[in-house]
């Protein structure tokens, strides 16, 4: 069904890989083994007494499984993306340490947090040529008498 939808040969390969899975399974006597399995905790369940705490650990389980199927549903970003978040989220940590130090200038003299370096080649240019954070926090450092 999916071969025709996206016409990929990811879909096909899938399905042959489970099916080979299945006769392998069948085949070493594992299906045989899972079967047993399941017929025992089946039989776990209507002997067992499920208490509260027996249920609070079912209902773990559930939201557990369906946050990982959630999970597999989500599309991974790609390396050039992960790369565009990394940029994004170290220019905001340097805003804020650019407004950290303009809100306390005298105690974020006494123990500045150290910036690390851009990488060497940034996913996107920046805005503007001439803005760089670093330039800009000395500058305010300065303004405030702090070297």
């Amino acid at each position: 069904v999916m071969w025709n939808a996206r016409q990929s040969a990811r879909y096909l390969m899938r399905a042959v890989g489970v099916v080979l899975v299945v006769v392998g399974a069948y085949v070493t006597g594992v299906s045989a083994l899972l079967l047993d399995g399941v017929r025992a905790f089946i039989d776990w369940l209507y002997t067992e007494q499920l208490d509260t705490a027996m249920w609070v650990g079912i209902g773990v389980g559930v939201v557990g499984l369906v946050a990982f199927l959630i999970g597999g549903l989500i599309k991974a970003p790609t390396r050039a993306e992960a790369k565009q978040i990394r940029v994004e989220r170290e220019a905001k940590r340097r805003a804020a340490v650019v407004r950290q130090v303009q809100r306390n200038p005298g105690q974020a003299a006494a123990t500045p947090p150290p910036l690390p370096r851009p990488s060497a080649t940034p996913a996107t240019p920046a805005p503007s040529a001439a803005f760089n954070p670093d330039d800009e926090v000395a500058n305010i450092l300065k303004k405030h008498g702090i070297e």
